[in-house]
């Protein structure tokens, strides 16, 4: 019977011990999004997850998703120059804006497309050739 009960609390302890290990690794990977992580603490007990993390192939304003990205930007010095952002009609371009842990302005836009069909698939209100100066950079 002792050897049950020291088999069984060892089975417990390295199933916690694993998944507190991956809770970590996940935290430690993943950008937080801490406006809407606090946002989930003060609501009404619910189920949710703890943190809530940003698609890094989106972009931010006021923490709301305002656009996608097509193709990963380039830096050319301190310019970050987007090719095409798509599924725009909620970005303001005279308000910064958030790109993993970029913080952004749009310095100029070269073409506004109002709906892009192609093969595959369409994609409205299309900006192509962005570039964004870099306001602050938050990369450890």
């Amino acid at each position: 019977m002792e050897f049950f009960i020291k088999f069984t609390i060892t089975i417990v302890f390295v199933v916690v011990f694993y998944y507190q290990t991956q809770f970590l690794k996940t935290m430690w990977s993943s950008q937080i999004d801490p406006i809407k992580t606090f946002q989930i603490f003060f609501r009404k007990l619910e189920p949710s997850p703890v943190f809530v993390t940003r698609d890094p192939m989106k972009i931010y304003q006021s923490g709301n998703i305002v656009g996608s990205i097509g193709v990963e930007p380039t830096m050319q010095e301190n310019i970050l120059i987007f090719p095409e952002l798509y599924e725009t009609a909620n970005f303001n371009s005279e308000l910064f804006f958030e790109y993993k842990r970029y913080k952004l302005k749009v310095s100029k836009i070269e073409r506004k497309i109002g709906t892009l069909v192609n093969m595959n698939g369409s994609k409205n209100r299309v900006l192509r050739g962005v570039y964004c100066s870099i306001i602050k950079d938050d990369h450890g």
